[in-house]
C-alpha cells in the first residue's frame, strides 16, 4: 500500500510506540468460543488487543457460514500534533464439516471517516488490514482421507473503497464511508504450493485490523468501523469431489498432456 512521506514516518513511530510499550502494555483479549455453520465450523473465536481494550469487534453471530461482527473499533486525534492508533487481531480456526472443503474466505467491512477543520495533508485518517492464513489439513484424492501437512502460509492485504484507505483533509470528501474486501483463494494457493487436486478442511485466519489518525491545531480526524456491515467473514464451501470425478479428472489430464506431445 503506498504512502505519502509524511504517513510512512507518522506509522513508522507509532509501531515503535508500539513495540516500545508491548512489554508493559496490558495486552487484553476474548474468546467468544465456537460456532458452527452450514458447511464449516469456527473455532476458538479470539480477539486481542494491545492498544486499547476490548471488545474492539464484539460477539459475533453466525449466517449460514458467514461470521458476522458489530464493531466498537475507532480511532479518534484532535488539535495539533494528535495521533492515535487502534489495533486489534481476530483469530479463528476454521474446520470443513465432512464432506466440505473450503475454497476460499472472504473478508469484508465497512465504516466511516471524518476530517473537520483548516489544515493539510498532515490531518489524516488510514484504514490498514492485513489477513494471515494457515493452511494446516487437506482432503486427499489418493487415500479418500484428511491429512495433516505441514502449513501453507500466506498473507493477504484488504483493499479499500476509496482512496484504498488513506484519507487527506486536503483531498478527500471531510465526511465519507469507506469499504474494504479480501478474498484469499485456498485451493488457488494449494495448487501453487504443490498440493494441485488437494482440497483445505483446516485453515486458521489472523486478522490484523489498524486504525489511524493524526491532527493539526484547529483540526480533527476521525475513522471508524460500523455497525451497518460492520465486519464479515464468509467461508465458501464445496463438497469433496468423488473418486470418480478425480479419475476422470486425472484422465482429462493426461489425455491432455498426451495431445501436447
Amino acid at each position: 500500500m503506498k504512502r505519502s512521506g509524511v504517513t510512512a514516518l507518522f506509522f513508522m513511530g507509532l509501531i515503535v510506540s508500539l513495540v516500545v510499550c508491548l512489554p508493559i502494555c496490558n495486552a487484553t483479549s476474548i474468546n467468544y468460543g465456537t460456532f458452527t455453520g452450514s458447511t464449516v465450523v469456527y473455532h476458538n473465536v479470539t480477539e486481542d488487543s494491545v492498544t486499547d481494550a476490548v471488545p474492539l469487534f464484539g460477539t459475533p453471530i453466525i449466517s449460514g457460514d458467514t461470521l458476522d461482527f458489530n464493531p466498537i473499533f475507532k480511532s479518534y486525534s484532535a488539535g495539533s500534533g494528535a495521533s492515535d492508533m487502534t489495533d486489534g487481531q481476530l483469530l479463528a480456526t476454521i474446520i470443513a464439516k465432512d464432506g466440505k472443503y473450503i475454497d476460499n474466505v472472504t473478508f469484508h467491512e465497512a465504516g466511516d471517516y471524518r476530517l473537520l477543520g483548516a489544515g493539510t495533508s498532515a490531518t489524516f485518517a488510514m484504514v490498514i488490514n492485513s489477513l494471515f492464513i494457515n493452511i494446516y489439513e487437506v482432503w486427499n484424492p489418493i487415500t479418500q482421507a484428511t491429512i495433516s501437512i505441514n502449513p501453507i502460509q500466506f498473507t493477504a492485504d484488504m483493499t479499500f473503497n476509496p482512496s484504498n484507505g488513506d484519507y487527506y483533509l486536503t483531498v478527500d470528501t471531510q465526511v465519507a464511508i469507506w469499504t474494504g474486501t479480501v478474498t484469499a483463494d485456498l485451493t488457488a494457493k494449494l495448487a501453487a504450493s504443490g498440493w494441485a487436486n488437494h482440497y483445505a478442511t483446516k485453515v486458521s485466519i489472523n486478522l490484523d485490523n489498524t486504525l489511524l489518525t493524526q491532527s493539526e491545531a484547529g483540526t480533527s480526524a476521525y475513522i471508524a468501523k460500523k455497525d451497518f456491515n460492520g465486519l464479515g467473514i464468509t467461508s465458501d464451501t464445496f463438497n469433496i469431489p468423488e473418486p470418480m470425478t478425480m479419475a476422470i479428472l486425472g484422465l482429462g489430464g493426461l489425455l491432455l498432456a498426451r495431445k501436447r506431445k
